[in-house]
């Protein structure tokens, strides 16, 4: 298909480019069935998509390539096998994680690159997603290789400690005390990414990803949270 590039602007052949990277599909599938992507907007029903979501209107292969790095660090720095290895335990369960060593740059901009392709995608399952004026903003960082200071755009994690049944929610915006964020699903890795000026709400400060400091993920379990009763209610609406 030749088109608009959505990254350099130049009018050539564009490729199936993926806003969530396949391996994240296809490590959470671990030899199961498929994940399901599933949303709780109006007559969309859940999809089994074992290798994520891909858009054929985005990128031509020279600034797919661009993405690649970052791609492949998060794919390879994020695994189920890493996350053990840094459990942080209290009472006997795991409250967080703690990884010592870690590339801010890299990860910093995998997460931001995520943000972006979403907002410019026009993919249904990313429709919630829409950057606005700081589109434009983080196209000029990711061109520019800059991850930014830990306030420009600051990125939180979560992760459940529990199994989240195999499943995908789809990326929406919050407001956490009026700063805006948009929550993104890897499996079960959760992150959050501010998209506002205004400083990180509270309870992300202790967690935002910082140059030359380890890398925090707090511990969630599926079976308390907001998700899990939205997912139930997505099954059962569609069973």
């Amino acid at each position: 298909m030749t088109r608009s590039c959505k990254f350099c602007g130049a009018t050539k052949p564009l490729v199936k480019a993926h806003i969530v990277p396949e391996g994240f599909f296809r490590r959470q599938r671990s030899g199961g069935p498929a994940l399901k992507m599933l949303t709780n907007a109006p007559g969309v029903h859940p999809k089994k998509s074992p290798v994520g979501e891909y858009d054929d209107g985005i990128l031509c292969q020279e600034c797919e390539n661009v993405f690649g790095p970052w791609d492949d660090y998060a794919q390879k720095l994020i695994t189920e096998e890493n996350l053990k290895e840094a459990e942080l335990r209290k009472a006997g369960h795991v409250v967080g994680y703690r990884l010592d060593n870690y590339d801010y740059k890299l990860l910093k901009l995998f997460f931001l690159s995520v943000a972006w392709r979403a907002s410019v995608s026009e993919r249904p399952f990313y429709r919630r997603v829409h950057l606005g004026s700081h589109e434009r903003r983080i196209l000029v960082m990711l061109k520019a290789d800059d991850p930014g200071s830990v306030s420009d755009y600051g990125v939180s994690l979560a992760h459940f400690t529990d199994q989240y049944g195999g499943v995908i929610l789809d990326p929406h915006p919050e407001r956490w005390d009026g700063v805006n964020y948009l929550r993104f699903y890897f499996g079960g890795l959760v992150a959050y990414v501010k998209v506002d000026q205004r400083g990180a709400h509270w309870l992300h400060k202790s967690l935002l990803m910082e140059p030359g400091k380890p890398l925090n993920i707090v511990g969630r379990t599926m079976a308390n949270s907001k998700e899990f009763g939205i997912i139930k209610k997505i099954v059962r609406g569609n069973g």
